[in-house]
């Protein structure tokens, strides 16, 4: 097991069956060794997660930081007719409609709590659907934010959005620029 392929299921059964990573993660925690009459937890783990003060942030450049009056200028000069290269016509027309009603219904009281274009508007190089907080809509009309998590719902589409989980991404309107 390393880093790129992390289980910690398979952690926690290491641990709790006395092989390899118990004895190393509880000199490093200061836990006792998990005892076999408790229920195994991810406890051990916590040395290993990130704190807050070490996500890197985001740069802060004019165009991606908290501001919805420029999120609707840029979404307004997009052209939801034109997909870019790599998108479908019915994806970009769906993305373009979830970037729109996001800012229109939700972009004062997101910004107010912090998130940034990259968070609501980012889009991934790699997966669709992975980007922020409008790329993974898929047409869903219902959503909540606090300062640290968003969820959306819809009759298919279910989700939750960690902002500290992204990393910064292009914005929706850097596809047609």
């Amino acid at each position: 097991m390393n880093a790129l392929n992390f289980d910690p299921y398979a952690a926690l059964a290491e641990i709790q069956n006395g092989r390899g990573l118990r004895a190393n993660w509880a000199k490093r925690a200061n836990l006792d060794p998990v005892r076999a009459d408790t229920a195994p937890t991810l406890a051990p783990l916590a040395p290993l997660a990130l704190s807050p003060a070490s996500i890197p942030k985001m740069d802060e450049r004019p165009e991606t930081a908290a501001d919805p009056a420029s999120w609707l200028a840029h979404l307004a000069r997009l052209d939801a007719a034109t997909a870019p290269e790599g998108f479908t016509s019915a994806r970009w027309r769906e993305l373009v409609a979830d970037a729109r009603w996001l800012t229109d219904r939700h972009g004062e009281s997101a910004a107010a709590l912090g998130w940034t274009a990259s968070d609501l508007f980012g889009l991934d190089d790699t997966l669709d659907g992975w980007g922020g907080l409008a790329d993974r809509l898929r047409g869903a009309r219902r959503a909540t934010f606090t300062d640290t998590v968003a969820r959306w719902r819809s009759d298919e589409v279910d989700g939750w959005l960690w902002r500290r989980t992204l990393r910064p991404m292009r914005a929706i309107w850097e596809m047609q620029e």
